[in-house]
Order: C-alpha cells, then structure tokens, then sequence
C-alpha cells in the first residue's frame, strides 16, 4: 500500500496515470492513429538517397560496371548469374541520380545496355531460374532511366540551340533494324523468361 504521510516510508506520493475514455461523453476529439501510412509518408530524393554512388561515376567505376556486363553477358560455359544480378543491382543504384545517367548516356550506355541484354538475362535465368526476375526488372528501369534522361538531354540541347524537338536517337549509333534486332531479342528473352517462371512449382508443391 501507499505509505502514510508522516510514515517512514516512500513520500513521493502514489503514480498519477493520466488516460482517455473513448466512446463517452466528453472524449478525446484528436483522431486516433492505429498505424502510420506508409505510402502517405514523404519519399526520399534519390538525387539525395544515392549520393554516394556518384563517386562511382566520378572514378571511372560506371564504365567498368558496363565492361563486366558486357563479359559476363558473353555466351560461355558456367558463366555465374549471380555475378550479373549483382552488377545490374549497382548500375541501377548509381542510374538513380541525374549526374551519373549523364555519364553513362556519354559512354553510350544505352546502346551497350540493349546489345547485351538478352544474352546477360538468358544467363542469369539458367543460373537462378525464376530469382532472374528480379535483375530483369532492374534492367529494365536501368534501360528506361537512360532513354528518360536521353529525352530531357535532348530537349534541353534543342532550347539552347534555338531548335524545335527531334526524334529521339539513342546513344551509341545503329541503325534502325539493328535496334529493332536488339529489342526483339531483349523480348525474346523475357518472354522465356516468364514461361520459365510459369514453370517453376510453387513452394511445398511435388515436382513432376
């Protein structure tokens, strides 16, 4: 029990526990939050996320990320998926700020992306199966973001130049049918890719 006021005891007096009734007169009116949105909740900048990777950019590291991608993407035997799925992973993190798009649109980016698409996403589907779904998708918007930001580069050279807009031509020359070449081969792939997916048993069903 609670000690006496002129008792030896503790003389800090009881706990006062301050709470609310809900549902009787002359209850709270704030609205109660039972959880947070998380969609309401204010995005990150990338420009602000990503920072980091322009040091990437700054030391050379995207023209080698598009080296390795270019070897790996090369038809040979035992050539690790894994290795692949991880390098797009940092090419489409170091893609998410403006001044590292720029760099790789100058080394020609997209052009390399599309030509070793299909090879790097037939490889990692062998290597990982229906887990390649992932690096497709990363490529995917790696790809997107370029040609994004080849469109903004684009308009802002026709401001300045006095120009109207112009057909946009992607970085790194070809000609028409051998994007068309490209692109129906990076579809190709992908295509095979969710019939492998289709495929694949669920988890916990029998095989066969």
């Amino acid at each position: 029990g609670l000690a006496s006021a002129g008792g030896g005891g503790d003389d800090r007096g009881p706990m006062v526990v301050v709470y609310r009734l809900q549902g009787l007169d002359g209850e709270a009116t704030e609205e109660i939050v039972e959880a947070i949105d998380e969609e309401a909740a204010e995005e990150t900048d990338p420009e602000a996320e990503f920072a980091l990777s322009a040091v990437v950019g700054e030391e050379g590291g995207l023209e080698l990320l598009l080296r390795l991608l270019e070897v790996a993407g090369m038809p040979r035997a035992g050539q690790p998926g894994e290795c692949i799925v991880l390098l797009l992973k940092l090419l489409h993190a170091c893609c998410r700020i403006r001044a590292n798009r720029r760099r790789v649109l100058a080394l020609g980016g997209t052009a390399r992306l599309l030509r070793v698409a299909p090879q790097a996403l037939a490889v990692a589907a062998a290597a990982l199966g229906e887990n390649a779904a992932l690096a497709a998708q990363r490529l995917l918007e790696t790809i997107e973001a370029l040609l994004e930001e080849e469109m903004v580069a684009q308009a802002e050279a026709a401001a300045v130049d006095g120009e109207g807009e112009s057909a946009m031509q992607v970085d790194g020359g070809g000609d028409q049918d051998e994007w068309r070449g490209f692109v129906l081969s990076l579809l190709h792939e992908l295509e095979a890719l969710r019939q492998r997916s289709e495929a694949e048993p669920a988890a916990g069903e029998p095989r066969g």
